[in-house]
């Protein structure tokens, strides 16, 4: 097994060890035999979220304020759990960013 790719996974899903050692056998054949499309990708759930591409900004829509638009972000930021904290100051400079461009505070 490379260990290397699987402490990737646990480190960016943040699972802690406590939580893969109590995984039962069943639930460890579903995680391995999940169900692929044709070109061998994970199907994911009907209904399921799909996760943006890496770096992906969200849309802010209508924001009319900075702090407006700021807590947007974090609200969006809240609720996507995979979003690695150095992405999300990023996206908030940036949005900073915009709003100086445009003139607005």
């Amino acid at each position: 097994m490379d260990t290397y790719r699987a402490a990737q996974v646990m480190e960016g899903l943040q699972i802690t060890p406590a939580e893969v050692a109590s995984m039962t056998p069943a639930q460890i054949q579903r995680l391995c035999f999940h169900r692929r499309n044709k070109d061998g990708t994970l199907r994911a759930p009907a209904g399921a979220a799909m996760r943006p591409k890496g770096g992906a900004m969200p849309h802010v829509p209508d924001a009319t304020t900075l702090d407006e638009a700021l807590a947007r972000l974090e609200k969006y930021h809240a609720e996507a759990a995979w979003v690695p904290d150095d992405e999300k100051r990023r996206a908030a400079e940036r949005l900073r960013a915009r709003w100086g461009k445009k003139g607005g505070a």
